[in-house]
């Protein structure tokens, strides 16, 4: 006899991800996990945007490639 149990995902109700340099006032939610996605407007009045040259920017390709670190 087989017998398969599924699991259900966790909820994501109650979660964000907050997106560094988004202008204020947007969202979005990202396809693949249905996550919302904001702008940080709403929980810093610091720090400022800029761009900066890709030497300075380096992929973490076991990170999504969204992920980057700056040095």
């Amino acid at each position: 006899v087989l017998q398969v149990r599924g699991q259900r995902a966790p909820s994501i109700e109650g979660f964000i991800t907050i997106d560094c340099g988004l202008p204020k006032h947007s969202s979005y939610v990202n396809n693949r996990t249905k996550i919302p996605i904001t702008s940080d407007a709403g929980f810093t009045d610091a720090g400022y945007n800029h761009n900066i040259s890709t030497e300075y920017v380096r992929p973490q390709p076991q990170l999504s490639k969204n992920y980057l670190n700056v040095r």
